[in-house]
């Protein structure tokens, strides 16, 4: 099962006049992180006196259903969708199970201006899950600053924070490049070589896409990259495709890996994403995989 993901939606973010526009945008911002990741194990936390998440009051007048029945319809259908598709949606502080996991630190947040130095922020069941904020005051950045409190400690740390989408591609970015090298690690090593076209358009995938490719590279490790004439196949010019699979969206798209090997190592050269073309014309990738193996060997000449 994939890690789970929890999102704590932020209570402290709420009070606005245009509550019907912030909700949206952070709707926004959701659904990128969500379909980019296609999260799958998540947990939906909140914090409010109301028995159910809906009669929340964001100000004397609107509820959370008030403003949820405002919206566009495509922004009601996914906010919905999100929300029961979690395993859970809890109330922090109506589950004993939870306070009794609450670290023996606070979590505060510098104050408004209004007398307070700091606040406490009750929301720190988790310092890895994720705020959905509306995207005012202390809530405008992705990584927000606050201080853990330990033993009379103030220690600065940031928490991750979803008001817009820009905030969920911000938070997909800082991700993929923290988990760079434990994503090129999945890669079978033995006599493999991997260009740098190759690695770059791996690392661009989402992870899904990434585990897959993997676990193919990795099927044919087992196989010696001896040719089944389905996932290997020799195209022309000493160069092979791994047949990769598809890759979902607006229209699924084929992919295949290129590589060439001598009589020492297997050389992982480039990439063709198309889109159910029968009669797909190879004749520009093979060139491009080609002209790729011919600089590396020339690096490894250069090198002896």
């Amino acid at each position: 099962m994939e890690k789970e993901e929890k999102f704590f939606f932020n209570h402290y973010s709420l009070i606005s006049d245009d509550a019907t526009n912030l909700l949206s945008t952070m709707i926004e911002g959701i659904k990128v992180f969500y379909l980019k990741k296609r999260l799958e194990n998540t947990t939906f936390y909140f914090y409010t006196e109301m028995d159910n998440f809906w009669d929340f009051k964001i100000d004397t007048h609107l509820t959370m259903r008030d403003v949820f029945f405002s919206l566009e319809d495509a922004y009601k259908s996914f906010f919905i969708q999100f929300i029961e598709k979690s395993i859970k949606i809890e109330n922090i502080f109506e589950n004993e199970e939870i306070l009794e996991k609450l670290p023996n630190y606070d979590i505060v947040i510098k104050g408004d201006g209004s007398g307070e130095q700091y606040y406490l922020f009750v929301l720190n069941t988790d310092l890895n899950g994720i705020l959905l904020s509306f995207n005012q005051g202390t809530w405008v950045e992705s990584l927000v600053d606050v201080c853990k409190v330990e033993d009379n400690n103030y220690i600065d740390i940031k928490l991750k924070n979803i008001a817009k989408k820009e905030h969920a591609i911000e938070l997909l970015s800082f991700e993929k490049e923290a988990l760079k090298e434990e994503i090129l690690g999945k890669l079978p090593t033995t006599n493999i070589i991997y260009s740098d076209d190759f690695k770059g358009w791996y690392l661009s995938k989402d992870i899904s896409t990434i585990e897959k490719i993997t676990t193919k590279i990795n099927q044919c490790v087992s196989m010696k990259f001896v040719s089944d004439g389905f996932l290997l196949k020799k195209l022309q010019d000493d160069v092979w495709q791994i047949r990769i699979g598809t890759e979902g969206g607006l229209q699924e798209s084929a992919i295949r890996v290129l590589f060439k090997y001598d009589e020492s190592s297997i050389y992982i050269l480039w990439y063709v994403e198309k889109q159910g073309e029968r009669n797909y014309d190879y004749s520009s990738d093979i060139d491009k995989a080609n002209e790729i193996f011919k600089k590396i060997k020339e690096l490894e000449i250069d090198e002896i």
